[in-house]
């Protein structure tokens, strides 16, 4: 078979990219500030402007370290305005202005990719007039692949090994690194990209991305250099870097008479306390300050040639410092938003915190009132009913009520084998004060017996329906619905997130855990006086545990485990979520999240 011409030239000018190339005497980003114009695409404010490191003076030690000699790789955990990617795009246009050899830049999906090269990558080079200059036609720029003179440009998407072979590079770019699929049989994107940059003298794999689930970016960072930026305070010039921990902005100075924090005055007042001298680094002199910044490394014992970088949004010329502690005031309360910008703000890999709900600890959620009966004093906001499905149809059911608050009273439970024992279980009247009630509405697990379990609910809606926990990380929606046909009517099924209901209701059975001031944010779950006396419905409420576990990356996270039966533990979660779905019809407070916080203490 005759060999394609185009990929042989490639795979030597690849070998050879780093050993013959000349070097113009300036920094990649000197060249950038003399000669490129930021596109429209890229920034409309600033389009036709000339770039600049003055807004994102870090990028510097990024863009400095590529010409270095020898083999090398930057692992960057940043966080999602500071201009990473934008300083890649920069390097690669060098590349192929300067050097010779191949470039690979691979992202999560082959059509996030196709979007990098058309609206992103190929702006620079043609309004900068790149190919013009070299004599190149700006035709070579296919959507993916750019075949020039001495350099080839990949750009692919991260699912398939494949895409990756055969590829020598002299600079490969892995973007949203936590995003990229882990290829059975051939490892990590990481592992990929170090096969692919075995050959040429010098060259470079920089990967970067904010933190996400897989953790990829955080073990990289963690086994590199773990450098800082550090730079020159105006207070007392001692160099150092901004840390959360100097962050200031809920100190007496921002607090109103009723001692809560006023959030006009951390808008406009955070800052920085200075180690030093303990004076006060203001937004408004951030970016001056940033001018003399450099890199320090924090991790010694890095191996020769592995160094990593963090960046977070407090270095970042788009967020003021008052805007970004407003944001994270705001986000206290709700675990998504903390997660949020645990991950796009600080860069960092947010993790849950495991924790076993023991026996003794239920029992202190005991109400005062017995098993059948309303608590004293509440009121029904809801009297709902979920039910769990085994094997051979067996039914676990509990029932409870809601106050207005929010707060789940678990009424009665009980197990039964068919569901005209079910119904009339439901339709136990319940004295309130507000007069006898039944059973308002519920849920019921669609189990093994989908059919049966949709036929009941449509005899009997709109009380029941019929739900369905889902699993994995990657679910968005706390609670969706799907609509289905069974004899002609149509059927509507509930779907709720099984991750984030199991830590809502166990942050809620070990609420106690929590500070004082985070308890007001948790709805409790209160059992019945005499619950003690069952304990198999105690044993299947502590069944149900969060372990530590390592993904396909070797990183830590959560993942749910079963030591015994759990049915009940599972009927309180499917009641959590009724909570979710019915709270704006009954002018309920709202859960945005039921998974408010992880507990703080095992």
């Amino acid at each position: 078979m005759r060999p394609d011409p185009r990929a042989v030239r490639e795979f030597v000018a690849g070998c050879l990219a780093g050993i013959y190339a000349p070097e113009p005497d300036e920094e990649i980003w000197e060249w950038a500030e003399r000669v490129m114009k930021i596109p429209k695409t890229e920034n409309g404010e600033m389009a036709g402007q000339p770039w600049s490191s003055y807004y994102s003076p870090y990028v510097r030690v990024i863009i400095e370290w590529v010409k270095k000699p020898g083999k090398s790789e930057m692992w960057v955990k940043k966080s999602s305005q500071v201009g990473i990617t934008m300083a890649a795009l920069l390097i690669i246009c060098w590349f192929i202005q300067h050097r010779s050899g191949a470039i690979g830049y691979a992202i999560d999906t082959i059509e996030e990719a196709r979007r990098i090269s058309k609206v992103r990558l190929q702006k620079w080079l043609t309004q900068n007039k790149i190919l013009e200059e070299m004599g190149e036609d700006e035709d070579d720029l296919a959507n993916l692949t750019f075949y020039l003179s001495n350099i080839t440009v990949y750009m692919m998407g991260a699912q398939s090994g494949s895409t990756f072979a055969n590829k020598s590079t002299a600079l490969f770019i892995l973007d949203e690194l936590d995003e990229h699929a882990f290829i059975e049989g051939q490892g990590t994107t990481a592992d990929l990209a170090r096969d692919r940059c075995k050959v040429p003298k010098n060259s470079k794999i920089l990967g970067f991305c904010t933190p996400g689930a897989s953790g990829m970016i955080t073990k990289e960072h963690k086994a590199g250099t773990q450098e800082e930026i550090v730079f020159p305070w105006p207070c007392c010039g001692h160099e150092q870097a901004l840390k959360w921990e100097a962050f200031v902005f809920s100190t007496d100075e921002f607090r109103d008479l009723a001692d809560e924090l006023d959030l006009e005055k951390v808008l406009h007042g955070a800052f920085f306390r200075c180690e030093c001298c303990g004076g006060k680094l203001l937004d408004h002199q951030k970016l001056d300050a940033m001018k003399e910044c450099r890199e320090v490394v924090t991790n010694p014992k890095a191996p020769p040639g592995i160094r990593s970088l963090h960046i977070w949004e407090a270095y970042s010329a788009f967020v003021t410092f008052g805007e970004l502690a407003v944001e994270w005031i705001k986000a206290q309360g709700d675990k998504t938003k903390i997660e949020r910008f645990v991950r796009g703000r600080k860069a960092e890999h947010y993790e849950e915190t495991g924790g076993v709900v023991t026996t003794s600890e239920l029992l202190e959620l005991r109400g005062a009132y017995r098993r059948g009966e309303c608590p004293p004093n509440v009121t029904p906001a809801l009297y709902v009913m979920a039910v769990d499905i085994q094997d051979g149809f067996l039914l676990k059911a509990t029932k409870s009520v809601f106050d207005s608050a929010g707060d789940l009273y678990v009424i009665d439970w009980g197990e039964f084998v068919s569901l005209a024992e079910l119904e009339a279980f439901a339709d136990i009247p319940l004295l309130t004060p507000a007069g006898e009630m039944v059973v308002q509405c519920g849920l019921l697990d669609e189990g093994n017996d989908k059919e049966e379990v949709w036929r009941y609910c449509l005899e009997t809606r709109p009380r029941f329906f019929p739900v369905k926990g889902r699993g994995g990380r990657q679910v968005t929606n706390l609670v969706a619905t799907s609509s289905g046909w069974l004899d002609g009517q149509q059927v509507i099924s509930y779907h709720v997130d099984d991750y984030r209901f199991k830590w809502s209701l166990l942050n809620s059975l070990r609420r106690k855990h929590y500070s004082e001031k985070r308890q007001e944010t948790i709805k409790r779950v209160i059992l019945p006086a005499n619950s003690n006396e069952d304990e198999i419905f105690l044993s299947e409420l502590t069944n149900e545990i969060p372990v530590k576990t390592k993904n396909k990356f070797n990183f830590d996270f959560w993942d749910w485990k079963k030591r015994g039966p759990n049915d009940f533990w599972d009927t309180l979660k499917y009641t959590l979520a009724i909570r979710v779905i019915m709270a704006p019809r009954l002018g309920m407070e709202e859960v945005t999240d039921p998974g408010e916080h992880e507990p703080e203490a095992a």
